[in-house]
């Protein structure tokens, strides 16, 4: 994603808590499926862009600066 690359991957319950509609994915253990979307994102460059575009604003809560900001903020509510 940080890479302005299209994710497909398997549907798993972390994934969808952190990256929502920002990947597409299939069953976990469904290799076929999981080609199958691989496949799409390959051939169709709208919908590919499309998803890197809102993976790109996903990826912005995950900077270096945004991940230290939060660590250091809970750690001064832990009193550290």
């Amino acid at each position: 994603m940080a890479c302005n690359a299209a994710v497909a991957a398997y549907d798993l319950p972390v994934y969808r808590g952190i990256f929502g509609e920002a990947i597409h994915t299939a069953p976990c253990f469904d290799t076929g499926r999981l080609a199958e979307l691989t496949i799409e994102l390959l051939q169709d460059d709208a919908a590919r862009a499309a998803l890197i575009k809102q993976a790109g604003k996903l990826v912005e809560k995950f900077s270096w600066e945004q991940c230290t900001a939060r660590e250091q903020a809970t750690l001064e509510k832990l009193g550290g």
